[in-house]
């Protein structure tokens, strides 16, 4: 997911959570706890990349089950802004040119030889472009229940 969103978005009025989370720097406990709530929100569409890849990808010789990793989200933030990117890498092959619709291989029987081949694109971004709106959900929910908690130890 290339846009991410600001905390400021998220509704209420966290002015106080923000100024501490500026004053604390985001110290290295609050960061894990930010981190492993994203992690925890997105990780049902990232397994829906997973699945997709799966059920979209060429079955014969594996690529499939191969390509079918689960995605990491990529986290970063501040006291005022947060955003979240999901992410596939794998060696070994062009995950990009998988999801835009084409796979390299050696032509059976001749490793010297390499075609192009058209598959049905898109198993990545229309995955996630279908969840885009729930996983701003998520994250945000994740966030916004984080916030509330540091309210509460303000209070």
């Amino acid at each position: 997911m290339s846009d991410g969103f600001d905390i400021r978005q998220v509704a209420g009025d966290y002015s106080k959570a923000a100024a501490r989370m500026k004053a604390e720097a985001l110290g290295t406990k609050r960061r894990s706890e930010i981190r492993k709530a994203i992690t925890t929100a997105t990780k049902p569409v990232r397994q829906k990349i997973r699945d997709a890849a799966m059920d979209r990808l060429p079955h014969k010789g594996g690529l499939n089950r191969w390509a079918a990793v689960l995605p990491t989200a990529i986290s970063t933030f501040s006291a005022n802004s947060s955003s979240v990117k999901i992410r596939q890498t794998k060696r070994g092959h062009d995950l990009k040119s998988l999801d835009e619709g084409t796979v390299r291989h050696p032509v059976y029987g001749d490793r010297k030889a390499w075609v192009e081949q058209s598959i049905t694109p898109g198993y990545f971004t229309d995955t996630v472009e279908a969840e885009a709106p729930k996983i701003r959900d998520e994250v945000t929910g994740a966030i916004s229940k984080y916030i509330e908690t540091i309210g509460k130890e303000l209070q």
